[in-house]
């Protein structure tokens, strides 16, 4: 694979979390609605303390992991602040919902800040470029995805290990090819944030 395909990992504390809709598109039983997570991991003790009713939570969250049977996550209750696994990144990142629907002409995949908590049901790519974006949303591979994912019913499930790891990315691109993708990929991205602003622009006017 190409150096220049980046590897995949699958003001308050309530933060957004992500199973995809904040790509800005959503379909029924396809993604899952946008959620909101307390997210402690730059908190001090201090700082928590004069929050009495998070820290009822912490407190449950410690409760509830001493109680497990598994070893591991009662260790983890020296730690209630913070998410048992933090694969978090720390950039700007590509994210691809793991289940999509098969009648999709293209998976809704898009860009996300760090500061939205990806959840289990994204695969994301930290420090993706435009470039990758490009290729990703293509209809080649649209159609690897096709030949090659699993399945959750008829629905797509996308897997870094199945469908992206094993993906033959053009690695021979000329500078050419590259900046004809990345402005092929620009006009989606431009395309989307018209339809977003067209959007709140008929909930505004409705209220």
């Amino acid at each position: 694979m190409s150096q220049s395909v980046p590897a995949v990992s699958a003001g308050t504390y309530s933060i957004p979390a992500s199973a995809a809709s904040d790509l800005g598109i959503t379909a029924k039983n396809v993604l899952l609605p946008a959620q909101t997570c307390l997210w402690f991991a730059n908190a001090s003790p201090a700082q928590l303390r004069t929050m009495p009713e998070l820290m009822k939570r912490v407190e449950a969250v410690k409760t509830t992991r001493l109680q497990s049977s598994r070893e591991a996550t009662r260790k983890l209750a020296a730690y209630p602040t913070l998410f048992g696994e933090d694969r978090q990144p720390k950039t700007r990142y590509l994210a691809i919902p793991s289940i999509s629907s098969e009648r999709r002409q293209f998976i809704p995949i898009g860009f996300l800040e760090p500061e939205i908590i990806a959840s289990n049901k994204l695969v994301f790519i930290p420090n993706a470029e435009i470039f990758h974006f490009g290729i990703l949303t293509s209809t080649m591979h649209m159609a690897w995805t096709k030949l090659v994912t699993g399945r959750l019913e008829s629905r797509f499930q996308y897997s870094n290990k199945l469908v992206y790891n094993n993906f033959p990315w053009p690695s021979d691109a000329t500078e050419a090819q590259r900046v004809k993708v990345e402005e092929a990929a620009q006009a989606v991205l431009d395309a989307r944030e018209i339809g977003r602003a067209s959007c709140r622009e008929r909930v505004f006017r409705a209220v």
